[in-house]
């Protein structure tokens, strides 16, 4: 079974590659819904309580999705990290019912990540997807994924 972790900044269409997924019965976990806890500002994922939700699920594909300072310890088959323009992560920031970016000060911690960090995502990604594509065409890419069983 094939484990993905889904990554990368706020608004680059994380959460909507995953309902969409978890629509079509594949089992998918928003490492943002209490998965993860602050270290001194920083979201980290819960290591150890993921580890038992994967050990307690043998026989099946896991779609992860979230972005965190120790997501390299994640035991996962492929990182897969998204990527989109600061237009149209604003845009999407804007359209959610998350209220996480919509603010200035946010906003712009979000596009100083996205400088800083994503290019240490995608040195440390196994597969980059621009989500400027339709939805569809990134959910058929990690379907590829988790069928070749990367």
């Amino acid at each position: 079974m094939t484990r993905i972790l889904l990554t990368g900044m706020s608004g680059v269409g994380k959460s909507a590659v995953l309902q969409r997924l978890a629509s079509d019965g594949i089992l998918c976990v928003d490492l943002d819904d209490g998965w993860m806890y602050d270290a001194g500002g920083e979201p980290m994922i819960n290591l150890p309580v993921v580890h038992r939700f994967i050990q307690a699920h043998p026989n099946e594909s896991i779609v992860f999705a979230g972005c965190a300072m120790n997501q390299r310890k994640l035991e996962v088959d492929c990182t897969v990290l998204l990527t989109a323009t600061p237009t149209l992560m604003k845009a999407r920031i804007e359209q959610r019912d998350n209220p996480f970016g919509k603010d200035e000060p946010t906003w712009q911690k979000i596009l100083e990540d996205k400088t800083q960090f994503e290019p240490v995502l995608i040195a440390s990604s196994d597969v980059v997807i621009d989500t400027e594509q339709p939805l569809e065409q990134t959910v058929a890419q990690i379907k590829e994924i988790l069928t070749a069983g990367h």
